[in-house]
C-alpha cells in the first residue's frame, strides 16, 4: 500500500523505488501564508491540458483563482447559479472581471437534481448526507464539456484556517482570558450576561458538536466508542474536520463525482 507524501517509480527491470516528497519547517518557516499557497498552487498547474475551476464568493475559492491566475488565467471558471447563492455573485462577478477569466454560471432543475442524486447515490454506495456532491458533480460536467481535464477546489481551506463559525467559539474558548468581554460584545452586538462563567458556558454550548438526548439513547446502545471524541480546542477541532468528519466523506464523495464526470479533481489547500 502507498504510503502518503512518497513519489514511488518502477523501472524496466520491475523494480520500485520510493522518493520521499515532505514538505518540513524549512520549506515554509521563513515565508508569509500567501506565497506558501502560491507555491502550492503554482505545483498543480497541468502544463500540457486545460482546467477549470469552482468559484464561489468565499475567500478558499477566490483565493485559489488569484493565486492560479498569476501564472495562467486561460481557465474556466465555474459557479453555481442558485437563489440560495445570490448574494455571493457580486464577488464572483468582481473576481471574474479583476482577473479576466472566462466565467459560467451553471443552472439546473429539480429533474436535473432528482436524476443525478440517484446516479451518484448508485455509484457511491450509500446516502447522501447532503446535496453538495449533487450539485459538485454539475460543475464537473460543464467543466469536461469544456475540454477541461482537471478541476481545482478550495476544499479543505475553512479546516485549515479555521474558517467556519463553529471553529470561532473554540478558539474563543481558547483565549477567553486574553478578551475584553465588555469590548467584545460591543463588537458583535450582543447583549449576553457579561459575567465571565455564564460566557464561558455559552460558548461551551455553541461549539458542542454532539447534542445527545434521550431520543438518541432510545435508537442507539451507546458505549464508549460509539462517537469520536469531542474536540476540545482549536486545533484538535481543525484536526477533527479535516481526519475525522466531514472532510474524508467529502474527498470520496468528490472521487465519485470526478471519475462520473471523467476528470481529475485537484485541491492544493490539502497539499502537503
Amino acid at each position: 500500500c502507498a504510503e502518503p507524501g512518497y513519489l514511488y517509480s518502477k523501472n524496466v527491470r520491475g523494480e520500485i523505488s520510493k522518493l520521499k516528497v515532505l514538505y518540513d519547517d524549512a520549506c515554509i518557516v521563513d515565508k508569509s501564508i500567501r506565497s506558501v499557497i502560491d507555491q502550492v498552487v503554482n505545483s498543480q498547474i497541468p502544463l500540457e491540458v486545460n482546467f477549470s475551476i469552482a468559484l464561489s464568493g468565499g475567500l478558499d475559492s477566490n483565493i485559489l483563482a488569484y493565486s492560479l491566475a498569476k501564472n495562467n488565467n486561460d481557465f474556466h471558471a465555474l459557479s453555481l447559479d442558485l437563489p440560495c447563492a445570490n448574494p455571493e455573485n457580486s464577488f464572483i462577478d468582481k473576481t471574474v472581471n479583476d482577473l479576466n477569466i472566462q466565467h459560467e454560471y451553471i443552472s439546473v432543475d429539480s429533474i436535473d437534481i432528482l436524476n443525478e442524486t440517484i446516479s451518484i447515490v448508485q455509484k457511491l454506495g450509500q446516502p447522501l448526507r447532503s446535496s453538495q456532491p449533487v450539485y459538485q458533480s454539475f460543475l464537473r460536467n460543464r467543466a469536461n464539456q469544456l475540454g477541461s481535464k482537471v478541476f481545482f477546489t478550495g476544499d479543505g481551506a475553512d479546516e485549515i484556517f479555521g474558517g467556519y463559525v463553529q471553529g470561532f467559539y473554540y478558539f474563543l474558548n481558547d483565549n477567553l482570558n486574553e478578551i475584553n468581554i465588555n469590548q467584545f460584545l460591543d463588537f458583535i452586538g450582543n447583549e449576553l450576561p457579561k459575567e465571565m462563567n455564564i460566557l464561558n458556558e455559552l460558548i461551551k454550548k455553541k461549539y458542542k458538536k454532539f447534542n445527545l438526548n434521550k431520543s438518541w439513547e432510545n435508537i442507539f446502545k451507546f458505549h464508549k466508542y460509539f462517537l469520536p471524541e469531542e474536540p476540545s480546542n482549536i486545533l484538535e477541532y481543525m484536526d477533527f474536520r479535516l481526519m475525522k468528519h466531514p472532510m474524508p466523506y467529502w474527498l470520496a464523495t468528490e472521487d465519485v463525482v470526478s471519475l462520473k464526470n471523467q476528470i481529475e479533481t485537484r485541491i492544493p489547500f490539502l497539499d502537503q
